[in-house]
């Protein structure tokens, strides 16, 4: 299959680009792109996999001059907030950022993150979970996209990284927008032991 790649800006030097593909009966299709740090490795043979140091979701922002609070805590992360604005960030309490416009933005955290759960006022703008890469070490998901209503896509591959983490609890609670959990979505969680509501 031919594919075309939304991606007009220059390449940068020691970034791995993640092009998300998605193999339909008739067709292969970009759900966009992503780019993180690429990490330095003594041997360049390694699965990518191994590289996998993201948690990325979509948001819907609403209006204009909207404050998005992110459901991560303790965490250390470079954050990529979708919309051109980059930081370094760490801490335990829930970083925000104001979106000056409206619209869909993807959001990439690259880093550690022990905890992914409820995000400020628990505004629903959470629309699609991409991925938790094995390397961000996510302990607990509790309440992660409790009441998230517009949340409507779930990866299948997205927590194929949560091998570490041991708590679902409340995770996809009142999220009224989801058909259905893809039906291998916690295939390598072999560490939960609550999956209660």
């Amino acid at each position: 299959f031919a594919v075309n790649v939304p991606y007009n800006e220059a390449f940068q030097n020691n970034a791995a680009y993640v092009f998300n593909l998605m193999l339909d009966n008739n067709e292969l299709v970009t759900e966009g792109v992503s780019v993180a740090r690429w990490p330095l490795k003594s041997s360049q043979s390694e699965s990518f996999e191994h590289y996998d140091s993201q948690y990325i979701v979509e948001i819907q922002v609403p209006e204009d001059n909207f404050e998005y609070i992110h459901n991560i805590k303790d965490y250390n992360v470079d954050m990529d907030w979708g919309d051109g604005f980059r930081q370094k960030l760490s801490g335990s309490e829930s970083p925000s950022h104001v979106y000056a416009k409206a619209g869909t933005y993807r959001l990439s955290a690259s880093g550690t993150i022990q905890a992914i759960g409820y995000s400020g006022d628990g505004t629903p703008v959470i629309t699609r979970l991409v991925r938790v890469g094995k390397e961000v070490g996510v302990t607990t998901m509790y309440m992660a996209f409790y009441g998230q209503t517009q949340l409507a896509v779930i990866e299948p591959t997205a927590l194929d990284g949560c091998t570490l983490t041991t708590s679902f609890k409340y995770a996809f609670y009142g999220c009224s927008s989801l058909g259905h959990l893809p039906s291998l979505l916690f295939k390598y969680c072999t560490e939960v032991t609550d999956m209660s509501y």
